[in-house]
């Protein structure tokens, strides 16, 4: 069973899977068939005897991101190529397992633990508590500073002396007592993975080289979320081969609160000049109407390239915008669309609610409730079984 890769991809897809020396940047669009792009790349490398299945690391956020990936490369390709043997996971698996199998240079052993949120949050809680002098802080806040440090690929010695002022010298000096308890207790939080690793490879070259031998094809998913220490590992992996191909839309890039770096693109050029880069511009999900209106607000962005999105759905509904004055007159008006949409002869089922926050969805809950409309949330918890809301009722 072979793969006719020419009737499966159109032409820009085509080409930026065909490319399979040196690395390559991939701008793929919303809709345009990126994670299509990547699994049809590791299933080209196989067919053509490129590589084999276990020098392919495929590197993503989600460990559904990661199944669907290995899944789709196991359905469609032979199993004497045996794709199963293709690495995808997530950065923090990957690591994680790095570290299993080599010493960390840090004081902890291969058979650390790993801390989840609330863990950090005891640990911190009970060092606030220890802290003297005036540094007012959360423990929720002093975490994220401390994901900072790490993010960065900062040493407690190293945040200490960049130190801008009292309250930098204060958090750094708890980033360093934060990682002595964790060095007591043989424990990593998920931060320590990504920064362990690099810091592995870093000083133990013969470490990083196995790992080059093994891996010879580098490709990483959903590259505008990638934060510096995900760059450094991702850099120092394809250091030999440079063969890595990454793909993202940077117009996408929405986590810059946990440590993405958009200018990981520009660093990327940099560091790899000879880089080509693919633009995946066709649509498959998205009417020209909508197309059209998302690109006039974020064709104004100059800090990354722009992709000019199209499509073959040339019609569609044009978008309304309707401004209201408080949340209690924008439920008003969404419900009152959905029931004329019912009244219309629409199901419940084809309709969706979309909203930029969790809290926003108790006023529209309400007044479903008080309607008789039955409705179910994603993703969250409906707003009266929230925990916190039931132990004030």
């Amino acid at each position: 069973m072979t793969t006719d890769f020419s009737k499966k991809l159109n032409t820009s897809q085509l080409a930026a899977v065909t490319h399979t020396t040196g690395p390559s940047i991939i701008l793929a669009g919303a809709g345009s068939g990126k994670t299509r792009v990547l699994t049809y790349k590791a299933m080209y490398l196989l067919e053509k005897s490129i590589a084999k299945a276990s020098n392919i690391l495929m590197l993503t956020f989600t460990n559904k991101a990661a199944k669907e990936m290995k899944h789709r490369i196991t359905t469609y390709i032979d199993n004497d190529l045996a794709p199963q043997e293709i690495t995808a996971t997530t950065f923090h698996s990957f690591c994680a397992s790095v570290l299993r199998r080599n010493k960390p240079v840090s004081v902890q052993t291969n058979n650390f633990i790993i801390l989840d949120g609330s863990d950090q949050t005891t640990i911190m809680k009970r060092l606030l508590k220890q802290q003297s002098g005036t540094l007012k802080i959360s423990a929720y806040s002093a975490l994220n500073r401390i994901s900072d440090y790490k993010n960065r690929l900062l040493t407690p010695v190293q945040a200490i002396s960049q130190a801008r002022d009292f309250f930098e010298e204060r958090s750094a000096e708890l980033y360093k007592k934060y990682q002595n308890t964790l060095e007591k207790t043989n424990a990593f939080d998920f931060d320590d993975l990504l920064t362990q690793t690099v810091w592995l490879f870093q000083q133990k070259k013969t470490t990083l080289s196995r790992y080059h031998n093994q891996y010879r094809f580098l490709l990483v998913d959903e590259y505008q979320d990638t934060n510096h220490a995900q760059y450094m590992l991702t850099k120092l992996l394809s250091s030999a081969a440079n063969n890595i191909t990454v793909v993202g839309d940077f117009s996408q890039s929405i986590y810059s609160w946990r440590g993405a770096d958009f200018t990981n693109l520009e660093k990327f050029k940099n560091d790899f000049p000879l880089a080509k880069t693919f633009n995946l511009e066709q649509n498959y999900r998205s009417t020209k109407p909508i197309l059209d209106a998302a690109y006039s607000v974020i064709e104004h962005n100059t800090s990354h390239p722009i992709l000019k999105l199209w499509t073959n759905k040339e019609y569609g509904d044009e978008i309304g915008v309707f401004t209201l004055e408080n949340d209690e007159e924008e439920s008003d008006f969404v419900l009152g669309r959905i029931q004329k949409l019912i009244d219309q002869g629409c199901s419940l089922d084809d309709i969706a609610v979309l909203y930029r926050t969790n809290a926003q969805s108790r006023m529209l809950e309400e007044l479903c409730l008080r309607s008789g409309v039955p409705y179910r949330i994603y993703g969250g918890v409906r707003f009266y079984e929230r925990k916190e809301i039931k132990d004030v009722l």
